[in-house]
């Protein structure tokens, strides 16, 4: 009986060595804070508040937030990053959390409960709201939880029928005056067109 490839060390010696080989890309995963690592949207939240610190300031009178090593947290419940008034900053949140590849177009609601976990600002449900309800992925691939409407009546004519044969009215009413009328008159010949 032969001996296999583990039982010949000669043999082993000879291959290659096994190469690292990553399946998810780096820009799969979330780019956490580190002090220092610029490009990550901390350091870029950070950034913008110092840019936006007076504003801050006044935020602190009236919300429970505190300035920590010159970083501006929200301590209830727990520590959360305070995003200043920049709408830039804010897409650019939603944008890791909601659009991107790892995070897979949560809904709204799952959107907002993991943003408010990590980050806080002031009316940040509707803006998160607005953002989900305008993304075009969001709406390709949403369920339809509703009834949909009936669909109009077709009114279906057969072929070769005569002019003023079968002839639909439709009359719209209580529109703004215009030269003192506040109605219209359709009438369509269904045997014309």
């Amino acid at each position: 009986m032969p001996a296999d490839t583990l039982s010949r060390p000669n043999r082993l010696e000879h291959q290659e060595p096994v190469k690292e080989v990553v399946l998810i890309p780096q820009e799969a995963f979330l780019n956490l804070f580190e002090a220092g690592s610029d490009g990550s949207v901390e350091a870029d939240i950070v950034e913008s508040q110092r840019e936006h610190w007076e504003t801050l300031k006044q935020w602190a009178k009236t919300l429970p937030i505190h300035q920590l090593d010159g970083v501006m947290w929200k301590d209830i419940p727990g520590n959360r990053l305070v995003i200043p008034p920049d709408d830039q900053i804010k897409r650019r949140v939603l944008r890791e959390w909601h659009d991107h590849i790892g995070e897979g177009h949560r809904g709204r609601d799952e959107t907002a409960r993991q943003i408010r976990r990590h980050y806080f600002w002031p009316r940040a449900r509707p803006w998160i709201e607005q953002y989900v309800k305008g993304c075009a992925v969001c709406q390709q691939n949403k369920n339809l939880t509703h009834k949909t409407r009936t669909p109009l009546y077709k009114i279906t004519v057969p072929q070769n029928v005569p002019p003023f044969t079968q002839i639909t009215m439709d009359l719209i009413t209580r529109l703004p005056k215009s030269r003192g009328f506040d109605s219209v008159l359709t009438i369509v010949d269904h045997g014309c067109s």
